[in-house]
Formats: C-alpha cells, sequence, structure tokens
C-alpha cells in the first residue's frame, strides 16, 4: 500500500492544498457512496477513488470523471490478493460519453460490498501511467 501511495504522485503532490482535491459525488445516500478525485502535477495526474460503505453489490453504477479516455483500475479493496472476493480487472475502462456527477464523460463499474476502489488515468498510447 506504501508503495502505491509514492508512485501515484496524485494522492499526495497536492497534499496541503485545495486544488489536489475535487468531489466526484458526496451525496449518493440512497447508495451510500462517496467518489472523489486527487490531482497531481499535471491535468492527466488524476486518481478517482470510489468509496461503497453498503452491504450489497451495485452493479453498473456509473460515476463521471474529469478526462475521457481509459481508466486502469489500480487498487481494488476486496480483491481475492487481500482476501476479497473480486476478482482483479485486466483491461481498463474507457469513458462513454455520457454525463454523470456534472462531468461530460463516465464510467460504468461495479462495486462490492464494503469495499474502496481506485483508478488512475492511463497514460497516452495505452501505457500504464505511473
Amino acid at each position: 500500500l506504501n508503495q502505491f501511495y509514492v508512485e501515484q504522485g496524485a494522492l499526495w503532490y497536492h497534499s496541503f492544498t485545495h486544488h489536489g482535491f475535487e468531489w466526484i459525488s458526496g451525496d449518493d445516500v440512497q447508495n451510500s457512496v462517496v467518489c472523489f478525485a486527487r490531482k497531481g502535477k499535471n491535468k492527466t495526474d488524476l486518481v478517482v477513488v470510489v468509496c461503497h460503505f453498503g452491504p450489497e453489490e451495485l452493479k453498473e453504477y456509473r460515476i463521471g470523471v474529469p478526462i475521457s479516455g481509459k481508466w486502469r483500475e489500480a487498487l481494488h479493496s476486496d480483491d481475492q490478493r487481500f482476501g476479497g472476493q473480486t476478482k482483479p480487472l485486466s483491461a481498463p475502462l474507457t469513458t462513454e460519453k455520457e454525463a454523470s456527477h456534472g462531468r461530460e464523460q463516465s464510467l460504468v463499474i461495479t462495486l462490492a460490498p464494503l469495499s474502496v476502489q481506485v483508478y488512475v488515468l492511463e497514460g497516452k498510447n495505452g501505457k500504464k501511467k505511473v
């Protein structure tokens, strides 16, 4: 977890200013979901964090994201490697041109119960952004 934190500059680059944080959704009381973006040094240095506090799996949950492109699931608290039930996603998710949470593009994801998922924007040419 510490290595992941160090590798994702968006999680710490603007730690002491408001420039590094952006709410995506903090009011989905019905589904017990909050999501936010952390921003790094560059416009494309982004991490989207989705926290699901409910006891049921949510399928086809749509979240608005700040930038269109391919988003890789970088961390999932319910991953089988950590004793959970979820297999990691093998392919990145591509944004859809459907507005959500005040953004022009969105992702559709499945939220495991009581989980946190972290998505990172992949770099150009399909390379993983570190």
